[in-house]
């Protein structure tokens, strides 16, 4: 693949991911409504755009947001999951979680920190530590599935 199809390939993926119908449908909110799609540069990282609209966020609307971030994580260096590892279990408690490891990407990088400043991050931190592993938990009141 040329450097020039990556990033196309890239987002075409993670559009295909929106697309995909959800078996619960969430009530409209206003970040719904400001967000049709995230945008990307030729080089698959996120837009100023993109990155603003993380940073305002809503706590109303936390689970959408960690959603958004399991979504467009890239996986092809660093990690997402909602499960777990039984010493942080043990630390952070129960619950559904985001368990995020950056591996090292500045995109990835670039969206956490974004995520990070909103409103919504401050509901659902609950564990980061060195080497980029970040973990949120969804509030109880918004679990979506």
């Amino acid at each position: 693949m040329s450097d020039d199809t990556l990033p196309s390939a890239w987002f075409a993926h993670y559009k295909a991911l929106l697309d995909k119908p959800t078996q619960a449908k969430r009530p409209d909110t206003a970040i719904d409504r400001m967000i049709d799609e995230p945008t990307f540069d030729r080089d698959s990282y996120p837009t100023e755009e993109t990155l603003q609209r993380l940073q305002e966020w809503s706590m109303g609307d936390s689970a959408a947001g960690l959603d958004f971030l399991q979504q467009f994580w890239g996986t092809n260096y660093g990690s997402c999951t909602n499960s777990l590892r039984p010493s942080e279990e043990s630390i952070v408690g129960q619950g559904r979680f985001l368990r995020l490891a950056t591996g090292g990407w500045s995109a990835n990088e670039s969206l956490l920190s974004a995520f990070d400043s909103s409103p919504a991050a401050l509901s659902t931190w609950r564990l980061s530590t060195s080497g980029g592993l970040h973990i949120y938990r969804y509030p109880v009141s918004e679990t979506h599935t």
